[in-house]
């Protein structure tokens, strides 16, 4: 019997993109693409193993694609199979247990059977014209027909036994060779933004950046980039050529992957296009949504902002960075169609709408601004001397946090703001800094830049970006101030008080805060609020956070609204875009095959490349199962048949190369013993097998039950 199991990463936003289908009936169809492409990748397995074993004479007793285990509820027995039928010798059928697929063999069973057994059924076929003679384990001799599957030679067996695997891979090319002919949606490694204080953002990476060459793969998918990152040497980093936006310059960086994480990172968000989402085309509660109904309509094209072109992503949102407090006005294109080959999308109509500020939410609450964590390479702050570890403490003599006695300070929250300001006017700061090792505080002056890209702080380790500085600093959740007329006024918070974790609670389901939710730690480690802040913009009036909060030793509840204060704004208006994918797609037949092969070859090493670095690099609980193998072949299957087929690639190989582990019960465990009988000239004893098979069933059972348990939530992931 050949088993097949599988483990695959989870990629982001499946879910999302499962939701996403426009009519119950696309719905339905991609349920029926799934269905036969999962159930193709199983049947060309069960294929091989099945056509060989013909081939070579053995007796094939059934060709099932799912399991047909016996399933009895009380005294009423389900059906197995979903459909059996016997065509000569062979019984096909679809089992009801979709978890993969067998071809029952003629004897195959018998490799454990008892020596005892087997010599005595030896006796009655010593003189059959169909019977041939083979060697026990103890070297004894024994009949048995020549169409059981142990009467066949070492080659032929092992020939039947890789026959399912050599069949995944050569329909891994041939998946990825229609899949390039028909076209295949694909990320391209375009930056929308980074993490501040990660790789990315420390070596001056902005958004619109793109990368065109990693550790040599020319062109990179987002997808390529994100598995050489994890998969990579970590200390030797990932070499990138990198060509600037808005030029055709290009510069090469080493990228050395944080590794404080699950999984190994360098803080790149995947790429967005102008293009308003079919799913949300605005934000709940955002300005974007107060427009009139029908402004923004799924498939818009933003095409100008404020009367400049946009071109891209980085281009709209440049405008907006540059115009935060102020109106923008959107030119959309709407209707436009864009034929295969085409570069640009023609037709359709111009429809312009604006849209207002989207002014910051906010507590009230004046956090503590923590010492530089990192400095941008070519940042204003690197060329002014800034190092890792300093403190700010005063701009242009004004404190940050909390003035001495009443006197003006900046929020370091919209201190980056009035910097950009600063810098627009042409003017050099001059900062008070903290350093170690020195008496008293050192001055710089700094000449600031006005960022025309945003930095946020999307991860809760992630440190607060001062961009027109290029620094970045934890915002720890230690009260140096409460703002007057806030929310945090009207309730007991006062200077000295630790915010230790915070939930969200609201009656509005699109505030995305239901009751009993888990409360968000902030602590050192993991300060958490920039993210806090990002995560409580755009919400309804009835949204709430509890925050626990420790002062002198003991904790107590408090809960808060937040209100805009007036005084900063968020560059988004509330306009849902979608992803950037670019077609990938063969132009000549020479190419297609090179492009298949390149995408095999890669889906079969990445596959060896991610197993020898779990437990190390990455966690075990970065693999998926069935479950999570539904839902990234469902996703794939609504981008279009040519991401359903590559995924099928990708699939099949990690059949492929899971299959072939020398785990007792799968077809490589089968090889490792064929290959002792091989050598010895005699199969192997039956305690050994025994012990052994029973052992790697064990194993394979409590190996899928972990893989379950993740798939429906039960283990948490922890990525």
């Amino acid at each position: 019997m050949c088993l097949i199991a599988d483990a695959v990463a989870s990629p982001p936003m499946i879910d999302a993109l499962l939701l996403a289908a426009s009519s119950w009936g696309h719905y339905l169809l991609v349920i029926l693409q799934v269905v036969l492409g999962l159930g193709a990748v199983i049947f060309v397995h069960e294929l091989g193993h099945f056509a060989v074993a013909k081939w070579c004479g053995v007796r094939c007793d059934r060709f099932y694609v799912g399991f047909d285990p016996p399933i009895k509820i009380g005294p009423i027995r389900l059906p197995r199979a979903l459909w059996k039928k016997k065509i000569g010798e062979t019984e096909y059928g679809i089992g009801v247990l979709p978890l993969g697929g067998y071809v029952k063999m003629y004897g195959q069973d018998d490799t454990v059977a008892s020596v005892e057994e087997m010599l005595e059924l030896s006796k009655s076929n010593a003189d059959d014209p169909e019977a041939v003679e083979v060697t026990g384990p103890g070297g004894e001799t024994y009949w048995i027909n020549r169409r059981h599957y142990m009467a066949k030679s070492v080659p032929q067996r092992m020939a039947i036994i890789s026959a399912g695997v050599v069949m995944n891979i050569i329909f891994a090319f041939v998946f990825a060779f229609f899949a390039y002919g028909l076209g295949v949606p694909k990320a391209p490694t375009v930056v929308a933004s980074t993490t501040p204080g990660g790789p990315a953002w420390s070596a001056g990476l902005r958004t619109g950046d793109r990368i065109v060459r990693a550790d040599g793969i020319e062109n990179p998918t987002f997808e390529q980039f994100i598995s050489q990152v994890m998969l990579g040497d970590l200390d030797a980093g990932v070499e990138c050529v990198v060509k600037r936006y808005g030029t055709e310059t290009t510069e090469t960086i080493v990228l050395h992957p944080d590794q404080s994480d699950a999984l190994p990172r360098v803080g790149i968000s995947t790429p967005v296009t102008p293009r308003v989402s079919a799913e949300n085309p605005t934000v709940p509660h955002s300005p974007a949504s107060a427009a009139p109904e029908g402004s923004f309509q799924p498939g818009d094209l933003i095409v100008e902002a404020n009367g400049e072109p946009v071109t891209n992503y980085a281009d709209l949102i440049s405008v907006l960075e540059r115009h935060k407090s102020q109106d923008v006005t959107y030119t959309l294109l709407r209707g436009a169609k864009k034929k295969a080959g085409d570069s640009a999308a023609t037709g359709g109509e111009r429809v312009s709408v604006t849209v207002g500020p989207n002014p910051m939410e906010r507590f009230g609450v004046v956090a503590t601004l923590g010492p530089v964590q990192a400095v941008q390479a070519g940042s204003p702050a690197a060329e002014a001397g800034l190092e890792a570890g300093d403190r700010l403490l005063s701009v242009n003599g004004v404190a940050i946090g909390a003035g001495e006695d009443g006197a003006e300070a900046y929020d370091p929250v919209t201190l980056d703001d009035r910097l950009a300001a600063l810098a627009a006017a042409g003017e050099t700061v001059t900062l008070a800094i903290e350093r170690a090792g020195a008496e008293e505080p050192i001055v710089l002056s700094v000449a600031p830049r006005a960022p025309t890209w945003p930095e946020r702080s999307f991860t809760d380790n992630a440190p607060l970006a001062l961009t027109s500085l290029g620094v970045a600093c934890p915002l720890i959740a230690e009260v140096q101030a409460v703002i007057a007329d806030s929310p945090a006024a009207a309730v007991d918070l006062k200077p000295g008080d630790r915010i230790v974790s915070v939930a969200y609670h609201s009656t509005d389901k699109a505030d995305g805060a239901p009751a009993g939710m888990k409360p968000i730690p902030l602590t050192d480690e993991s300060p958490a609020w920039p993210s806090v802040l990002l995560s409580v913009q755009d919400k309804s009036s009835d949204f709430r956070a509890d925050f626990e909060v420790l002062r002198d030793g003991k904790k107590h509840p408090v809960t808060l609204g937040v209100r805009a204060l007036g005084d900063a704004f968020v560059e988004t208006r509330g306009i849902g875009i979608e992803p950037l994918k670019e077609i990938r797609r063969a132009q000549d037949l020479g190419e297609q095959v090179s492009m298949a092969g390149e995408s095999t070859w890669s889906a079969l090493t990445s596959v060896y490349r991610f197993l020898s670095k779990i437990g190390t690099q990455v966690p075990v609980t970065a693999l998926g199962g069935p479950i999570t193998i539904a839902k990234v072949a469902g996703a794939s299957a609504f981008e279009g048949p040519g991401a359903l087929l590559l995924f099928l690639t990708m699939l099949s190989a990690n059949l492929a190369v899971l299959n072939f582990l020398p785990i007792p019960v799968l077809d490589g465990g089968h090889m490792v013993f064929l290959a002792w009988e091989g050598l010895r000239g005699r199969p192997a004893g039956e305690k050994v097998v025994t012990t052994l098979t029973g052992a790697g069933m064990l194993f394979l059972l409590g190996f899928m039950a972990f893989i379950f348990a993740l798939d429906l939530g039960i283990l948490p992931r922890g990525l």
